[in-house]
């Protein structure tokens, strides 16, 4: 390649040498057309190509890449030619490093196709901290001869194109510079499903700024961290994105209003204080290190609905709080009770604050809600709330259970009767135990399908689980009667761990009910297709991160081995990651001397254990 100059040094011509490249030793650059090839214009040059020729005046421009020759220009018509059979191809060889090809791929499209968004996303390859040449954005910008300002516009929706198309699952992605600026604007959680909402609506520029600006008013609007846990932000953020659209803002106006009374609320509490408390039973004042701020935001939590009237209740409720939790109140209420003749009083108000106390907290871990427990008692949610929260507190650090298993097969043959019920198929409740410890802590909701005989209500007692139970034919009044082909509650929203110890098929089949659509009744087709449905149902309740425990052993029917395990093993991975799998250990008492009889007779072995699987969300 040479170079004429002319009078003005900054003026001049490159010539250069054209040579004939085999096309097998041509390959094309992977940073290069990241938004993909123009179809039209490959089957537009192949026409050309085919009727005139190729031009040797109009060469790819490619660099030395090893033995190979790597295209900087020309990649449309190197496919043409590639489609059309050429076996070489004219070329013109210019040396080059990495930074500088990636330049270039820009550079020699400057007067064509290039699209703003490719520029973008060519200038994130170029300008980064491991990059040779170290130039800044302003340094490409001159390099490839666009504004400065212009570039950075470019970029930044560059980086919102990348970052959506890492987690994308396929289907169109947005090309548009200005909706991915607008999209930019937003927090980046909001991305993704900004960038589906915008293409699911086809939403024009215009919507797309006024969508956008909706948004951020929202969440420029939050400045506590703690708020996203108290309010569906996301649901809102819908909401007022759909009524960006009509041009109203009633949503993003509820919202904002109850975010600004949490907040200011907020703020005016305490993050720490000293409680101090008369303790009837042992005749003593304790103190307490309370968060108030803490506190607050626990009893919004509570609450059924939340709104500014409920947001006002709970602060009244926490600055009453700390007016009778001072020294001085708690001294008063020790001199009334240590007087002789208010004695008989304070046995009695011992005796119904623990009562209630016990009745508050066992409601609460079955799910009741708090203003159900309060209209029970005959108090205020606050003071249902204050029990509960005591209770917890008192509980201390939770022990391993003494049925704990240490490797993973759990030899737990006799059910301990403090779990569950007699009842066709029941499985130990030390089992149900063990996965609980492993796999849930305190106050968890566990959510068991199909509760049968009750075992898992009863360990989540004893371990302090939050529960739902279900049964399509109850036997226990704390299981609700349930069809789970129905797919699960809606009250099992966001539930921490499912567990299902469903029917082995047909083994124990019209011992549980006469349904149709009793498990147990169903052929197996018919099982396999409802369990798929039924985990399906599972992934959308549950909360990330939770986990789904099934258990379940093979049926051995006509010398024929189903191993239903391994089936749910294939159905659950498509929705849930597995974690680990448990070996569960019948007795030998479990086989009947015809089935040994029989086994040996058929020369095979008979299944002496059950598959425990863990998957999580």
């Amino acid at each position: 390649m040479q170079l004429a100059a002319s009078d003005e040094s900054t003026n001049y011509i490159v010539y250069a040498e054209t040579v004939n490249i085999q096309i097998d030793r041509i390959e094309r650059h992977p940073a290069n057309r990241p938004l993909g090839l123009d179809r039209d214009k490959i089957d537009q040059l192949k026409a050309l190509i085919s009727q005139y020729g190729y031009q040797s005046s109009q060469p790819l421009v490619v660099r030395t890449l090893g033995d190979k020759y790597q295209i900087i220009q020309g990649e449309h018509r190197y496919v043409a030619c590639v489609e059309l059979g050429f076996t070489e191809i004219p070329c013109v060889v210019q040396e080059m490093d990495d930074d500088e090809a990636l330049i270039q791929l820009i550079v020699g499209n400057v007067q064509t196709e290039n699209r703003p968004l490719e520029i973008g996303l060519n200038a994130l390859e170029v300008v980064q901290k491991d990059s040779k040449k170290g130039l800044s954005a302003q340094n490409y910008a001159d390099r490839i001869g666009i504004n400065g300002q212009t570039l950075r516009r470019y970029f930044n929706a560059a980086i919102t194109y990348n970052e959506i198309e890492q987690f994308s699952t396929g289907g169109e992605l947005l090309q548009d510079i200005t909706k991915l600026l607008e999209i930019n604007t937003c927090p980046e959680s909001d991305w993704f499903w900004l960038h589906d909402f915008i293409i699911a609506s086809d939403l024009s520029k215009n919507d797309t700024i006024a969508v956008c600006k909706a948004i951020r008013g929202l969440s420029d609007h939050i400045k506590l961290d703690v708020i996203p846990e108290l309010m569906d932000i996301d649901g809102i953020k819908k909401a007022v994105a759909r009524e960006a659209l009509e041009e109203k803002s009633k949503a993003l106006g509820t919202a904002k209003g109850i975010i600004t009374e949490i907040q200011d609320c907020y703020e005016k509490l305490d993050h720490a204080i000293i409680f101090y408390t008369y303790n009837t039973s042992n005749d003593d004042i304790t103190e307490q290190d309370v968060d108030l701020q803490k506190m607050f935001t626990d009893l919004l939590k509570s609450k059924e609905k939340l709104d500014k009237a409920a947001v006002s209740s709970a602060m009244k409720f926490i600055l009453d709080e700390k007016q009778r939790r001072t020294k001085v109140s708690a001294e008063t209420t020790a001199a009334y009770f240590r007087s002789e003749k208010n004695c008989k009083d304070m046995d009695e108000r011992q005796r119904i604050d623990r009562e209630q106390a016990e009745y508050a907290f066992n409601a609460w871990l079955a799910c009741e809600s708090i203003d159900e427990i309060a209209a029970h008692l005959t108090v205020s949610a606050e003071r249902v709330n204050r029990m509960i929260e005591i209770q917890k507190s008192t509980l201390g650090q939770a022990e391993p259970p003494e049925s704990l298993q240490v490797f993973d097969v759990w030899n737990l043959q006799e059910p301990d009767p403090r779990f569950g019920i007699d009842y066709p198929g029941r499985i130990p409740g030390q089992i149900v135990e063990n996965a609980l410890y492993y796999y849930t802590k305190p106050f968890d909701l566990v959510v068991d399908p199909m509760g049968g005989g009750g075992s898992t209500i009863d360990v989540c007692k004893a371990m302090h689980r939050r529960y739902r139970s279900y049964d399509i034919q109850p036997v226990r009044d704390d299981i609700s009667e349930w069809d789970i082909n129905n797919g699960f509650p809606p009250e099992c929203d966001s539930c921490d761990l499912i567990f299902m110890d469903p029917p082995y098929w047909n083994q124990k089949k019209g011992e549980y009910s006469g349904h149709e659509t009793n498990l147990a009744n169903m052929d197996i087709t018919g099982f396999y297709s409802a369990m798929e449905s039924i985990f399906e149902s599972a992934s959308q309740v549950m909360k990330p991160g939770g986990h789904i425990v099934v258990i379940i052993g093979p049926t051995q029917k006509d010398g024929i081995i189903y191993d239903h395990a391994h089936r749910l093993y294939n159905l659950l991975q498509k929705r849930f990651t597995f974690i680990d799998r448990i070996i569960v250990p019948y007795t030998t008492q479990q086989a009947q001397a015809y089935h040994v009889a029989e086994a040996k007779e058929g020369r095979y072995m008979l299944k002496l254990y059950r598959d425990l699987v863990v998957f999580r969300l």
